[in-house]
């Protein structure tokens, strides 16, 4: 399951980096890094950037970034869980779940509740709700 995560990860990121190489050449501006991933990336892009002088990202360079990101996110994912996991079996309650994200989020909760008809998200679970609200 690891392998196969880190593939589709892998395989994402060199999409997003092909469609963000505008001039296709194998580069991003440091401009065009920032107005696709934001100023809280500022500090990130301008340390890859400071290493080769110039102002452009190349793929190894956008794909520590990137992935960096996705580790924090995922960090602060599990943190949320385990915070949310108050009796710290695994598992969130349902009603939590709509305490933390809202009910404008009803149906997305919903559709991840046991289809045994318990009231429990897991973290797998939990992480694919809360990406899908981050996204």
């Amino acid at each position: 399951i690891v392998s196969q995560e880190m593939a589709n990860n892998t395989a994402a990121i060199r999409e997003a980096f092909r469609s963000f190489d505008v001039c296709g050449d194998g580069y991003i501006k440091e401009d065009d890094m920032h107005k696709f991933l934001g100023d809280e990336f500022k500090t990130t892009i301008e340390k890859y950037v400071d290493v080769n002088g110039k102002d452009l990202i190349d793929y190894l360079h956008f794909a520590n970034i990137v992935s960096q990101e996705m580790a924090n996110n995922t960090a602060a994912i599990r943190e949320a869980f385990r915070s949310f996991d108050v009796c710290g079996d695994g598992y969130i309650k349902e009603d939590d779940m709509h305490k933390f994200l809202g009910d404008e989020f009803k149906t997305t909760i919903e559709k991840y509740v046991d289809v045994n008809g318990k009231d429990l998200i897991d973290y797998l679970h939990f992480a694919n709700i809360v990406s899908q609200e981050m996204a």
